[in-house]
């Protein structure tokens, strides 16, 4: 069972960090990315600043809760790799990550300063487990 799962579980972490990271915008733009990104690195420092999107508020949420349940998951595998149940929580996780790199179109470019430093941070907690996860 850990053959099946080891490869899958890495593949599906690296499409969640992919999926869901901002994309970085096109050359046809480039003045108006030069003025943007130093209104995004002004915007970076204001801790004052939130996203009034109460959708994009309760998808930054929701990313933070699934971060904590595939980290829940990586624990368990490595305690126990062999567990039956495994195979059905990751069929569950892979659902929702198809879900989370859908939403994520919807917001990640419109990420204010103190979201982005939000989501950097869940990201960051994603990349630990990853990181825990290559350990085995």
């Amino acid at each position: 069972m850990k053959k099946i799962i080891l490869p899958f579980l890495s593949l599906f972490s690296l499409l969640i960090l992919v999926g869901c990271t901002p994309l970085t915008k096109t050359s046809q733009n480039s003045e108006s990315d030069n003025s943007t990104s130093q209104s995004s690195q002004k915007t970076l420092t204001s801790t004052s600043e939130t996203s009034t999107d109460p959708e994009l508020k309760d998808w930054l949420a929701s990313y933070s809760t699934f971060v904590d349940t595939y980290s829940d998951f990586v624990d368990h595998y490595k305690a126990n790799p062999n567990d039956p149940d495994l195979l059905n929580k990751l069929s569950e996780m892979t659902t929702q990550e198809t879900q989370w790199v859908t939403d994520s179109s919807k917001y990640k470019n419109q990420l204010s300063g103190k979201d982005l430093v939000e989501y950097t941070n869940i990201s960051t907690r994603l990349l630990q487990a990853v990181e825990k996860l290559s350990q085995s």
